[in-house]
């Protein structure tokens, strides 16, 4: 009785972890944000860093300056902390001293979608990489009906991080912290390949 006791125990655990698992959805299902039509193009859409393991190392991707204006305002920033990486695509470990390059790119400029690589590059659990996704070149009229509202800052509040394993794949919501007071997402990464804001 002990023993059946504990294996519905254990049935009742599985059941309870499989029914919080994220939910997938396909590309058709979700709406991604998209740049504000006064906003200005990416400066640098594709780039790469070492990142090296034992070593701070970050990217920036920014938006050129509007015009009449200097600065620039920041897109994304990725930082890999010294002790974040963990495996390579291959799953063999990445040992103190090892670097890995990681290409970034704006791989959909007006809906802002990510692509991340190498796919298949993993963090660590316990020191993950970390993302910030800023979104003040978006455009507010989030559901483009041609003017900004109250329907709009509702679904703004309703924007999640997602993250899609392949290209063409199903996007899962990614755990993230998402301040739309002043429009920008941060996130633990604990693995590559497309990242996207969507409700």
């Amino acid at each position: 009785m002990r023993r059946l006791a504990l294996l519905l125990a254990l049935s009742a655990f599985v059941a309870a972890c499989s029914s919080n698992s994220p939910t997938q959805v396909p590309t058709s299902q979700l709406t991604f944000i998209h740049v504000a039509p006064t906003a200005p193009p990416l400066a640098n859409p594709a780039d790469s860093f070492w990142a090296k393991k034992g070593e701070n190392r970050q990217i920036q991707i920014y938006f050129r300056p509007a015009a009449g204006m200097v600065d620039s305002a920041l897109f994304l920033e990725f930082k890999v902390d010294a002790q974040s990486l963990y495996k390579r695509p291959d799953g063999t470990l990445i040992a103190d001293g090892d670097s890995v390059l990681i290409h970034v790119t704006v791989s959909d400029p007006v809906h802002l979608i990510v692509t991340f690589q190498p796919s298949g590059l993993q963090f660590s659990m316990t020191k993950p990489a970390r993302l910030k996704y800023e979104f003040l070149e978006a455009d507010n009229d989030l559901n483009s009906d041609g003017v900004v509202n109250a329907t709009d800052t509702t679904l703004k509040a309703q924007l999640q991080l997602y993250r899609q394993e392949t290209t063409g794949g199903l996007w899962s919501p990614v755990s993230a912290l998402i301040d739309t007071s002043i429009d920008e997402c941060n996130s633990d990464i604990y693995g590559f390949t497309n990242y996207a804001l969507a409700y």
